[in-house]
């Protein structure tokens, strides 16, 4: 007795010869990545910085924690829009157009380690001064004692202590710490300072020796080093994927509602018309060519 056909296709999905069926699917959202520190941030995309030639790197000069708002406003506006935007936009890169938060805070960590000058004001000078002297003063009452008990030599606590002024005060910070940190183990248990309150000492001193120009001085000129050209490679990263994000913004929502909810990386004033709503337009508009 013949057996009754059965279904071409299974429902394990091969078919009647055990081939594997191949079904189309529709274009799935790409997961939104985590957010990551500034140093992981860094660490995961640095290769892909890297990639960028240095002719390409751009000019540096923004605002990152104006940027870093402005980024993650536009993703998390266009995220719950992110099925759409994969089927309707296939040749955007939007998992890393998702990941653009990151790639700013790869920035944010290439340019805190950069030696390009950053402006620094009175009262940043003033702050670390009087952080400074509020160690310095008591430290040096210490070695006096200590001189007093002959537990450091003379010489040594009167040149500390000689001379006034700024450049002065910083040289006496990086010099106490130093004399504290070679005495550690003969001096511990006989005066009051913590570890890191010295190590602060000597941090306070050095700041302001970089930071403090001696009056009739020429200003240093930095040394570059490999994170001031990382800097201008993530940055040039940033600006090609938020040209990437604005492009959807424009899908999305129009020309004229597209600042509302992926503004500019450099914008500080975000305003919506009157009547905004979150929806975009049923129908896509085309999108600009960037």
């Amino acid at each position: 007795m013949s057996q009754s056909k059965k279904s071409a296709v299974r429902t394990d999905g091969s078919d009647a010869r055990g081939a594997p069926v191949l079904v189309a699917a529709e274009p799935a959202a790409p997961p939104q990545p985590r957010a990551l520190s500034v140093a992981d941030a860094f660490l995961l995309l640095r290769v892909e910085a890297e990639a960028v030639a240095p002719e390409v790197a751009v000019p540096f000069g923004a605002d990152l924690p104006l940027a870093l708002h402005n980024v993650r406003m536009g993703v998390e506006a266009i995220l719950p829009h992110a099925a759409r935007i994969a089927a309707d936009l296939p040749n955007i890169p939007l998992p890393q157009v998702l990941a653009l938060p990151n790639y700013v805070r790869g920035v944010i960590h290439a340019d805190s380690k950069s030696s390009a000058p950053r402006a620094v004001t009175g009262e940043d000078i003033a702050a670390n001064l009087a952080a400074l002297q509020g160690l310095r003063v008591p430290t040096i009452l210490q070695l006096q004692v200590f001189k007093y008990k002959k537990l450091i030599d003379a010489i040594t606590v009167d040149d500390i202590v000689a001379g006034r002024g700024t450049l002065n005060f910083a040289q006496d910070g990086i010099d106490i710490a130093r004399v504290f940190t070679e005495n550690r183990d003969a001096w511990r248990g006989k005066h009051p300072f913590t570890d890191a309150e010295i190590a602060e000492l000597g941090r306070l001193g050095n700041w302001l020796l970089d930071h403090v120009q001696p009056d009739g001085a020429t200003a240093r000129p930095a040394t570059p080093n490999e994170y001031d050209l990382l800097r201008r490679q993530f940055w040039a990263l940033v600006v090609t994927l938020h040209r990437h994000l604005r492009t959807i913004g424009v899908v999305l929502w129009g020309e004229d509602g597209v600042d509302a909810h992926v503004p500019k990386l450099q914008t500080r004033v975000v305003t919506r018309s009157s009547g905004a709503t979150d929806d975009p337009p049923a129908d896509p508009v085309t999108p600009p060519v960037v």
